[in-house]
C-alpha cells in the first residue's frame, strides 16, 4: 500500500483527513500526528493547483462535476517492496518522533500544568521547613518578592522580544495594503469592516467584565496574612495604648492603615514586647539609624479631572520621541508609529531601483525576531515555577481563593467568544451579504478546527483560504487579498482577551477601585490599538496585556495577578485564535462579496 505520505501528496485533500486525525490525536495525548485515519470525503478533487505561494491551496477544490458527483478518484492500491535500506531509516526516524512528541507535551498544555504543581509543591515544601516556620512573615514576603522576581525576568524578555515584532508585523501589513494599488477600494472596506467587529468584541468583553463583577476582587493582594490574623503593610507604625494584645498576653499591639478602607486598626505585633525580635514596622523615636522599614511600593498616576486624564491618553498615541516610546512600553504609541512607518515603507519601495528593498529588509527582520521570541516562548514552563511560587509565599494570593477567580475569567472569557462566534459575527455576515451565514460557518469549520488545535492564525490561513474558495458569490482573489491582510490587523479574539485579561490584573491586585467609567473606556481604547500588536505566537498577548497595565495605571511592576494569565494562556489562547480566523474570514467574504 502507499504510505499516507504519498497519497498526501497525490490527493490534497487527505490533509484535510490528516486534519482531523492530527487533531484527535492532540486532545487524547495518546497519537502520534503521522497517523492516517480512513475516511470518505464527498467533495470533488482537482489536480490543478493554484501556485499560491502558502501551503499550494487547490483553486478548484469546490468545483462540481456537470454529473453531480463529488467524490474522490477512485485510490489503485499498489504494493512496493520494502527494502533494508527503507527500514533501517523508520527504525532511525523513531527516537526523532518521540522526541518531537516530548516536546509538544513540554511546550503545550501539559507542560503549563506541570510548571504549576511544580511551583504549588514547592509552596508547601517552603513552608513547612523548620527555618522558616520561625521566620517572620516579613522575611517571607521579601522570599516571596525575590522568587517572583526571578519569574518576572520571563516578562521582560517577552516584552523585549514582542515590541519590535509586533513593529515589524504591523508595518508589514500596512505596506502589503499600500502597495495593491487596485485594492483602493477594498482596502478601505477592509479597515472599516475590521474596526466594526473589534468595536463589537470589545463591547462584549466589557459587557463580561460588569457580570464578573467583584467575583475577581481580591481582598489581600496588598496584605500580610500570617495564621488566621490580618495585617496591613503600612510605612510607619504607632504602638497602641494597651501594652499587651488580649489574646495571648505576649505580644504588644500597634496601630496601622488598613490599605484599602484607610480606617486605622490596632494589629498584633511581629515581636514580644520585651524581647529583642522588635516589631520592623515600628519607626521608634529614639533611633539614630534614621531609616526605617516599608515594603515595596509603586506610585500610581493620579489626575486632577478627566480631561486631564483624556489628554493623557492622547499624548501617549504620539510620543515624544522614538527612545522613549521603546522605554516606556509604550505599545499604544508603537502601534500608531508603526502604521504610519508601513505607509512610508511601501511609497519609498521599488522593485525596479538597484537599493535594498526596505519591505524585503523588513521581512528579513521579522523572521529573525519571530525566532527570537519562540527561544523566550520556549521557557514558558520553566518560567511558570517561579511565577506561581513567589504570589503563594508572599501570603497575598492563595490557590483556595484565586484559582476559582481565574475559573470564571475562563468561563466568562470563553462565554463571550462563544456569543461573538455564533451571533455577532453571523449578524454581521447577513446584514452585509443577506447570504447565509452557517453555511459560510459550516464550509470553514476545518480550518477553524485546524486553528483551534495550532493556536496559529497565520498556520491556519491556507486551509482557510482553500476553503474559502468553495464560496462562488465571492471574488478569490478579492477574499485572498483580505484574508493575508486581515491576518496582521484583524484580531477581534486579541482585543477581547485584553480587555479581560486587564480587568482581570487590575481586580485581583486589589486596586479596582480605580476602574472608573472613564478608565473602562481608556482601557477599551488602548486594547483596540494594542491588539493589533498581539504577536502570532503563545504568550504573546500578555506582554501587550502588561505594557497597557503599566500605561494606564502607572505602576512600573509585575503585577502578582498576571502571573495567573499565564496558566489560563494555554486555555484561552486556542479560542482567541479561533475568534481572530473567523472574523477574519466573515470580514473577507463580506470583502469580496459579489452580488447576484
Amino acid at each position: 500500500m502507499q504510505s499516507g505520505s504519498t497519497v498526501a501528496s497525490k490527493y490534497p485533500l487527505y490533509n484535510d483527513v490528516q486534519l482531523y486525525a492530527s487533531l484527535i490525536a492532540y486532545f487524547i495525548l495518546d497519537h502520534h500526528p503521522s497517523h492516517t485515519v480512513a475516511h470518505r470525503v464527498s467533495m470533488q478533487y482537482s489536480d490543478v493547483s493554484s501556485g499560491e505561494s502558502c501551503d499550494e491551496f487547490d483553486s478548484s477544490i469546490h468545483h462540481h462535476q456537470p454529473g453531480g458527483s463529488h467524490h474522490l478518484p477512485p485510490h489503485r492500491p499498489t504494493h512496493a517492496v520494502v527494502s533494508d535500506a527503507d527500514a533501517a531509516a523508520s527504525i532511525a526516524a523513531q527516537p526523532k518522533e518521540t522526541s518531537q512528541r516530548w516536546l509538544n507535551w513540554y511546550m503545550g498544555a501539559p507542560g503549563t500544568f506541570v510548571g504549576t504543581l511544580v511551583g504549588l509543591c514547592i509552596v508547601e515544601g517552603v513552608r513547612v521547613a523548620p527555618a522558616v516556620k520561625r521566620s517572620s512573615q516579613a522575611v517571607m514576603y521579601d522570599i516571596g518578592d525575590a522568587v517572583h522576581t526571578v519569574g518576572a525576568l520571563y516578562f521582560r524578555a517577552l516584552t523585549f522580544m514582542t515590541l519590535p515584532l509586533a513593529f515589524l508585523t504591523i508595518a508589514l501589513s500596512v505596506a502589503d495594503m499600500m502597495m495593491s494599488k487596485r485594492m483602493f477600494r477594498v482596502r478601505w472596506k477592509l479597515v472599516g469592516l475590521t474596526l466594526l467587529t473589534t468595536l463589537l468584541a470589545i463591547g462584549q468583553a466589557l459587557v463580561a467584565a460588569w457580570l464578573l463583577g467583584s467575583r475577581l476582587d481580591s481582598t489581600k493582594s496588598y496584605e500580610f496574612v500570617m495564621g488566621q490574623a490580618t495585617n496591613t503593610t503600612p510605612v510607619v507604625a504607632w504602638q497602641c495604648p494597651n501594652i499587651t494584645h488580649p489574646a495571648d498576653g505576649l505580644r504588644t499591639t500597634i496601630l496601622v492603615a488598613h490599605n484599602v478602607t484607610n480606617d486605622l486598626q490596632c494589629v498584633p505585633s511581629w515581636g514580644p514586647v520585651n524581647g529583642s525580635a522588635l516589631d520592623e514596622r515600628l519607626f521608634l523615636v529614639t533611633g539614630i539609624s534614621s531609616s526605617m522599614f516599608a515594603n515595596r511600593t509603586a506610585g500610581q498616576f493620579t489626575f486632577d479631572s478627566m480631561s486631564a486624564e483624556i489628554i493623557n491618553t492622547l499624548v501617549n498615541l504620539s510620543p515624544s520621541n522614538m527612545m522613549d516610546m521603546v522605554l516606556s512600553n509604550n505599545v499604544v504609541g508603537l502601534v500608531v508609529f508603526a502604521v504610519f512607518f508601513g505607509q512610508a515603507a511601501a511609497i519609498a519601495s521599488s522593485p525596479a531601483s538597484d537599493l535594498l528593498d526596505p519591505i524585503q529588509f523588513m521581512r528579513e527582520l521579522h523572521a529573525i525576531f519571530k525566532t527570537m521570541l519562540s527561544y523566550v516562548v520556549t521557557c514558558t514552563p520553566l518560567a511558570i515555577v517561579p511565577l506561581f511560587a513567589g504570589p503563594f509565599l508572599t501570603g497575598t494570593q492563595t490557590a483556595r481563593d484565586d484559582f476559582p477567580r481565574l475559573g470564571y475569567f475562563i468561563l466568562a472569557f470563553a462565554a463571550t467568544c462563544t456569543v461573538h462566534v455564533v451571533i455577532v459575527l453571523p449578524a454581521v455576515l447577513f446584514l452585509c451579504t443577506r447570504t447565509n451565514p452557517y453555511k459560510y460557518l459550516y464550509l470553514v469549520r476545518g480550518a477553524l478546527v485546524f486553528g483551534l488545535g495550532c493556536s496559529s492564525s497565520s498556520t491556519s490561513l491556507p486551509l482557510a483560504i482553500r476553503l474559502m474558495d468553495g464560496t462562488n458569490s465571492c471574488d478569490r482573489n478579492i477574499a485572498r487579498f483580505a484574508g493575508s491582510i486581515g491576518t496582521g490587523i484583524n484580531k477581534n479574539g486579541a482585543a477581547m482577551y485584553i480587555v479581560l485579561a486587564l480587568v482581570w490584573t487590575i481586580r485581583n491586585a486589589g486596586i479596582d477601585t480605580d476602574l472608573s467609567v472613564l478608565k473602562y473606556g481608556i482601557l477599551s481604547a488602548c486594547a483596540l490599538v494594542a491588539s493589533l500588536a498581539v504577536a502570532p505566537v503563545r504568550t504573546g498577548g500578555l506582554a501587550v496585556v502588561l505594557c497597557v497595565f503599566r500605561q494606564v495605571t502607572g505602576l512600573d511592576i509585575v503585577p502578582y495577578s498576571l502571573s495567573f494569565m499565564v496558566i489560563a494562556e494555554c486555555i484561552v489562547d486556542p479560542m482567541s485564535t479561533v475568534v481572530n480566523l473567523w472574523g477574519n474570514l466573515v470580514v473577507s467574504r463580506i470583502v469580496a462579496h459579489r452580488s447576484k
